[in-house]
């Protein structure tokens, strides 16, 4: 079975085991928040969003129950370069993940280790994006261009593995800042002057709460907690302006250097919580507005969270709950954000369980 993470809705950041490729750029499916091996849970690109030609730094979170089987420098990564057939439902070429680890043509080597860099080809946009490919070899017609995901975004495929013959390697993800095709030039205009690329979310508090205590998580440092005991674990991230404010130090949609010359220079901050964003309604070829929905994935080396998955747009924060272990001993506890643009961030805890 194959991997799919999403930076990237890393297509980024946790991995999920699923038996098919069905979508352009697939949901996260968590199918256990218990870690019994070593996976990688989420790949993160800096920035969440880049133009062609860009260079972008990709990092993996890869975790395992023991420390010592969690060796990022194993992590060997490729660049998918094969466009995929128009009758393949996934969202990559087959070739991209059966040929992985081999000289394949439709591989390029991106490196080894658990963060490698990576430039965004010129034409990444005719390639996985809106505008139209050049034919085939031996063919006259023109390719069919991609068809954008939920959030009209579009992405370069991404493939990692620790090269064990017994895993599958782990699919993510890039978006690609490609702006949209087909619109008319009043629309086209409004998008490429207000869209803002993608920030990646930040944790901005974790705390856990045991009956009527509450430990607030800070610097990855280990928490205490009895054995056996419900434990309560909230996440929570920045509250983004609902309208744009000129001088706030953050660049949102809608906003470009021209009429927010203080907030959007080259090096304009986004929020890091649940941004409003510009899309486009396919249907009315007009430019629209919309929301991220943040959610989070759940994972732990022991003990039992009551959802692998929590989150829902116009949320602020999202609570799970854990059970600890009935032996007392260290706990290893990885919390994943993501946004609906294929942003990440994650925290790791140690735990541990007392009498």
């Amino acid at each position: 079975m194959l991997r799919i993470i999403t930076a990237l809705r890393v297509f980024l950041g946790s991995a999920a085991a699923v038996h098919a490729l069905g979508a352009c750029v697939p949901e996260f499916d968590d199918d256990s928040s218990l870690l019994d091996r070593p996976r990688i849970l989420a790949v993160r690109a800096e920035p969440a969003e880049a133009p062609p030609g860009a260079s972008v730094t990709l990092t993996a979170l890869l975790a395992a129950p023991d420390a010592d089987d969690a060796d990022p420098a194993a992590l060997a990564w490729a660049r998918c370069v094969a466009r995929k057939p128009l009758t393949e439902l996934g969202p990559v070429a087959p070739e991209c993940v059966t040929e992985f680890g081999s000289d394949s043509e439709a591989l390029e080597p991106l490196g080894d280790g658990g963060q490698v860099a990576l430039t965004l080809a010129a034409d990444v946009c005719r390639q996985f994006g809106p505008l139209q490919p050049p034919p085939e070899p031996g063919s006259e017609v023109s390719g069919r261009a991609v068809d954008p995901d939920s959030t009209g975004g579009f992405y370069q495929p991404i493939v990692l593995g620790l090269g064990d013959a017994d895993e599958e390697p782990t699919l993510a993800a890039v978006r690609i800042q490609c702006g949209a095709a087909n619109l008319p030039q009043e629309e086209a205009i409004e998008l490429n002057q207000g869209y803002r690329p993608n920030e990646n979310p930040a944790i901005a508090a974790l705390e856990l709460r045991v009956d009527d205590a509450v430990i607030e998580v800070s610097d990855d440092a280990p928490v205490t907690v009895p054995a056996g005991a419900s434990v309560e674990w909230t996440v929570r991230w920045t509250e983004c302006p609902a309208e744009n404010a000129c001088g706030d130090g953050l660049c949102t949609a809608g906003e470009n250097p021209t009429d927010c010359r203080e907030d959007c220079q080259t090096d304009a901050r986004g929020c890091t919580g649940a941004e409003r964003y510009l899309d486009t309604d396919l249907e009315t070829r007009t430019v629209i507005e919309s929301t991220e929905a943040l959610r989070v994935g759940w994972y732990a080396t022991t003990g039992g969270f009551a959802l692998a998955q929590t989150g829902a747009e116009g949320e602020l924060e999202t609570a799970n709950g854990w059970t600890a272990p009935e032996a007392s001993g260290p706990v290893q506890v990885w919390v994943v954000l993501r946004d609906d643009r294929g942003g990440v961030a994650y925290r790791s805890v140690q735990v541990q369980v007392g009498e």
